[in-house]
C-alpha cells in the first residue's frame, strides 16, 4: 500500500541520515589525520632538499647544479635498517653517513677539487667497492650489526666494509669488556652507546642520535606511504558522504 510505501521510505530516510554524520565523522578525522601527515612530510623533505643539518662541503655539492646530477645521495640512502637499531647505526657510522654517493672515481675527483676551488668546505664522498661478504667475527653475546641492515646497489660492498667490525651489545660495560679483549672491532649498544679502539668510550644523550639521518628517511617513506593511503581513504569517505546527501534529497 501507499502507507506501507511511505513508512519504508521514512523508515530508509532515517538509515540515511544517521549513516551520514558518521561517514562525516570518520571524513573529517581522515582529513584532519592527511592534513597533518602531509604537512609533515613536507617540512621534511624541504629540510632534505635544503641539506639542513649537513656539513658544508655536502651542501655545496649537492646544490650546485652542474654536480648534484653525478651524485646518487647520502651513503644514509644506501642502508635500511629496523628502527630499534638506528641508534646502533648512526653512532657506528656517525658524520659517514652524510658521504656522497658517487658512482665514478673521476666525479669524485672533480668534486674536490670544486670545493677546494670554490672554498666550499670538506665533504666525505663514497665511491663503489667490489667487496664479497667476509664471514664476520663469532662472538659469544653478540651481534654483527651488518647482519641487521639492508643494503643493497652498487654501495653495498661498502656499507659491509664500514659496518664489517661494528658488533652490537646489550651494555656499554659488555662493550667495554669487550673492547678491551678485541681492539680492533666495535661494539656499540642499541641506544647508541659505543666502544672502540680498545678503549674510547662515546655515548650520552640520544635525542639527536635518535633524530639522525637514518631516522628521518624512514619517518619520509613511511608518511609517504601513508599520505598516499589517506588520500585514497578520504577520497574513498567523501564519496560516501556525497552519495548519502544525494539519496536523503532523493527521498525526501
Amino acid at each position: 500500500t501507499v502507507q506501507t510505501h511511505l513508512s519504508s521510505l521514512r523508515g530508509h530516510e532515517e538509515n540515511l541520515k544517521q549513516r551520514l554524520p558518521e561517514v562525516e565523522k570518520k571524513w573529517h578525522s581522515r582529513r584532519d589525520e592527511l592534513n597533518r601527515s602531509s604537512s609533515r612530510l613536507h617540512s621534511l623533505k624541504e629540510l632534505e632538499a635544503q641539506f639542513a643539518g649537513f656539513g658544508q662541503g655536502v651542501r655545496t655539492l649537492m646544490k650546485d647544479a652542474g654536480l648534484r646530477s653525478r651524485f646518487s645521495g647520502v651513503l644514509a640512502d644506501a642502508i635500511v635498517t629496523p628502527p630499534e637499531l638506528e641508534s646502533a647505526l648512526e653512532s657506528a657510522l656517525a658524520e659517514r653517513l652524510q658521504c656522497i654517493l658517487c658512482p665514478d672515481d673521476h666525479d669524485a675527483f672533480l668534486a674536490l677539487e670544486f670545493l677546494k676551488t670554490h672554498k666550499g668546505g670538506r665533504a666525505g664522498i663514497a665511491l663503489p667497492l667490489e667487496l664479497h661478504a667476509a664471514a664476520p667475527p663469532s662472538l659469544a653475546g653478540v651481534t654483527p650489526l651488518l647482519e641487521q641492515v639492508q643494503t643493497v646497489g652498487p654501495f653495498a660492498g661498502l656499507v659491509r666494509n664500514l659496518l664489517a667490525t661494528v658488533m652490537l651489545v646489550d651494555d656499554i660495560g659488555g662493550a667495554l669488556r669487550l673492547a678491551r679483549q678485541h681492539p680492533a672491532l666495535i661494539f656499540v649498544t642499541r641506544s647508541g652507546d659505543m666502544v672502540e679502539q680498545g678503549g674510547i668510550i662515546s655515548g650520552g644523550s640520544g635525542e639527536q642520535v635518535g633524530a639522525g639521518l637514518i631516522h628521518k628517511k624512514r619517518e619520509i617513506r613511511e608518511l609517504d606511504l601513508a599520505v598516499a593511503r589517506l588520500e585514497e581513504e578520504t577520497a574513498v569517505l567523501g564519496k560516501q558522504c556525497d552519495d548519502l546527501r544525494r539519496q536523503v534529497q532523493e527521498v525526501a
